[in-house]
């Protein structure tokens, strides 16, 4: 199997090359954040678990990276000394293409990419998409300029946006006020909509909702209300999970609401549980709607985490997560009831849906990364569970599911393993698509250095759409990462691999022309778009000059049919659909 290959090594440095190292070492620096209801994108696009069990490590995380910061500034300065008394040995400039060029891209590409390259054959459909941007709105991006436009909502964290099959832009657009302790105690929630050439349609209240802080530890550095959105699958609803507290208890609930209308059209309660009994604190995150099951269930899972008094900037002493089904009759929702058949598949659960024939399935996650998925009649009785090691840390959901409901994939970066399980009958089957061999090894003493400076391994772990599977169902597409050589160095991407859904054999592999995190595929499949971070080249090296970027690929050939690779230095992911 091929990987992108490598630039060559320089002989010499000259002045521009010592330019460019010292600003590509320094280039993904930042100093923490000033204001604590204000995170950066890392924050932003975690889940709403991962979020609530970052709350109490803030002052400790905060406190590292300065430290980490000041630690680096301190090798940059020796680095810079050695480096620039080194003589150059020739002159020399390397161009920084701009504008529009043609002809097929060369893989794993050294310099910064181009505005817009452009391959073989037609102008790829649709070259005007919607996109998730760095402030988590939506933009609009015109392939064929290389552009990208402002945000859309102009929405705040916690907001939450997705794009509909028909096209219309949906936000469940949060302001945040009255901050105790850094975190807002007021959230004013509307829904905003627009249609995808940024016309408004929509702009409607929802909901007001106020937490207080726990008078026991008010300076405490966590959420003081939470809010959680999905949305359903014929894209009529939205769902707002919200917990608020309200000292000794936090109050839970979930409105639904109609796209259409602006309305909401229920309120769900779900039972109060405490801010923390005696000496200890705890967390409630909102409700969250994991998906449908049969006969319009909805599986709804509520996290919460618990700490003692004189740890609240340590790891929680007890997590959990519990389990709810109620059902929702056009929009209004009835018969809450626990679901202890699912309690008992792990502590957090990550999502759920309806099972070919009847019933349903659940699929979670334990704190080591173990993935299991747990099968369950109509009447909510186990049909078997079948669990997959997860190797290392990724952020991001990494399974899919098939367009008809049958087939279950569950993909592994770390190891390279990839996993279907049938649905209705449990049959499983694993591959390992390649052995997972040393990568990066033989790298020089300065491109080392900066890695170590400058990791991008932290942006590399986060994912979304890392897996896809075709609309006919018979491919998959699935997102690699070069194998790990040292924790503290960037792996880099391993580009695309292409996978017969049926056997688990590859067929293909399209080397990566930066550093892929986000796919989407448009209504026929015949094009995947892939996002390539910013900061980082296709290697995961650190690059001040590399803008974030969009790949399409001729998904018959691998052919790479345009792109636009330099759409600004904030991270972009595909929030839905690609509509024409």
């Amino acid at each position: 199997m091929t990987r992108g290959t490598r630039p060559p090594r320089r002989a010499s440095l000259d002045d521009e090359a010592i330019g460019l190292l010292v600003r590509d070492v320094v280039g993904d620096w930042s100093m923490p954040a000033v204001r604590l209801d204000a995170p950066s994108w890392r924050d932003r696009v975690r889940g709403p678990r991962t979020r609530l069990m970052h709350t109490a490590r803030l002052g400790l995380g905060r406190a590292g990276r300065a430290a980490t910061a000041a630690l680096a500034l301190t090798v940059v300065a020796a680095l810079a000394a050695v480096v620039i008394t080194h003589p150059p040995a020739q002159p020399g400039a390397s161009p920084n293409p701009t504008g529009q060029s043609s002809g097929q891209p060369p893989a794993g590409l050294a310099s910064p990419l181009p505005r817009v390259i452009l391959g073989a054959g037609d102008l790829p459909f649709p070259n005007r998409i919607l996109v998730e941007n760095e402030t988590g709105d939506i933009a609009l991006v015109d392939l064929t300029l290389g552009e990208i436009g402002g945000s859309i909502a102009r929405s705040q964290y916690p907001s939450s946006l997705t794009v509909s099959a028909s096209g219309v832009v949906v936000c469940i657009c949060i302001t945040t006020a009255k901050p105790v302790a850094g975190y807002p105690t007021e959230l004013d929630v509307r829904l905003k909509t627009f249609t995808r050439t940024t016309t408004k349609l929509r702009d409607d209240a929802v909901d007001v909702l106020s937490g207080t802080p726990d008078p026991r530890s008010p300076d405490m550095a966590a959420d003081h209300a939470w809010t959680s959105v999905s949305f359903s699958p014929d894209d009529r609803y939205a769902y707002l999970g919200w917990s608020t507290r309200a000292t000794p208890v936090w109050h839970s609930g979930i409105d639904i609401v109609d796209i259409g209308t602006g309305t909401v059209t229920s309120k769900l309660a779900l039972p109060d549980m405490t801010a923390g009994d005696g000496d200890a604190r705890r967390t409630v995150g909102a409700p969250r709607v994991l998906g449908p099951g049969s006969d319009g269930t909805l599986l709804i899972a509520r996290s919460w985490a618990e700490w003692g008094s004189d740890n609240v900037a340590l790891e929680p002493a007890r997590v959990g997560d519990d389990g709810s089904t109620a059902t929702v009759v056009d929009g209004v929702a009835s018969g809450l009831t626990p679901f202890p058949e699912a309690a008992n598949c792990g502590p957090s659960f990550v999502r759920a849906g309806a099972r070919p024939g009847g019933g349903f399935w659940v699929t979670c996650q334990t704190n080591t990364g173990t993935l299991t998925l747990r099968r369950l009649a109509a009447d909510g009785t186990s049909l078997g569970s079948e669990s997959m090691a997860r190797t290392g840390f990724v952020d991001g959901d990494t399974t899919a599911v098939s367009p008809d409901g049958q087939m279950f994939y569950a993909w592994d970066p770390g190891s390279w393993t990839l996993t279907s399980i049938d649905l209705s009958t449990g049959k499983r089957a694993n591959a390992r698509l390649v052995t997972a061999a040393a990568a990066g090894a033989g790298a020089d003493p300065v491109t080392a250095l900066g890695r170590w400076l400058a990791p991008s391994a932290d942006a590399k772990s986060i994912l979304r759409g890392a897996i896809l599977v075709s609309p006919d169902s018979r491919r998959l597409y699935v997102l690699a990462a070069q194998p790990v050589v040292d924790e503290r160095l960037p792996t880099g991407s391993a580009g695309i691999l292409v996978v017969d859904a049926a056997t688990l054999q590859v067929l293909d592999h399209w080397p990566p022309p930066a550093d892929l995190m986000s796919m989407a595929l448009n209504a026929d499949g015949s094009l995947l778009y892939a996002a390539g971070l910013p900061g980082v080249d296709a290697s995961g090296v650190s690059s001040l000059r590399q803008g974030a970027s969009v790949t399409v690929f001729d998904t018959a050939s691998g052919a790479q049919r345009l792109v636009a690779g330099q759409l600004g230095m904030g991270m972009l992911s595909f929030p839905g659909p690609l509509v024409p």
